[in-house]
């Protein structure tokens, strides 16, 4: 198989199970903890994807079900491969720094200040497997 082959589609039938299985739970995106709207389009920016909390790229599972959560495609290609604690450490200075969101894309704008602050004050994040 082709190394640059998306490995979330070798069994195709298996995730989408799986997405379908999330999806039927309803749960907010586990990345800004707003709700989803699953009855969105696949192509829209807020519409619902299925998010590895450890990046395939770093080792997680696309098919085990504790390493999936429900998330907005923005606040997916936001997260893109990085890990949970990565995450948390924005949004912990968003807290710090008084922003706030009421939609995913506010979430992400903010996100992209507060990571912008982050690394202005030179503390290191995690880096994310494009960055080695």
């Amino acid at each position: 198989m082709n190394k640059r082959s998306n490995p979330r589609r070798r069994n195709g039938s298996r995730r989408s199970a799986l997405r379908s299985r999330v999806a039927a739970m309803a749960l907010p995106c586990h990345i800004c903890h707003l709700p989803i709207d699953y009855s969105l389009s696949p192509g829209a920016t807020e519409a619902y994807e299925l998010d590895e909390v450890d990046p395939v790229a770093l080792g997680g599972s696309p098919f085990a079900r504790d390493n999936v959560a429900p998330a907005h495609r923005c606040c997916n290609a936001w997260k893109a491969a990085r890990t949970m604690g990565w995450v948390c450490a924005v949004r912990d200075e968003m807290g710090a720094r008084g922003l706030s969101y009421s939609t995913p894309l506010g979430f992400v704008e903010a996100a992209k200040r507060a990571e912008a602050s982050l690394r202005s004050h030179r503390i290191e994040l995690p880096r994310t497997s494009t960055e080695w």
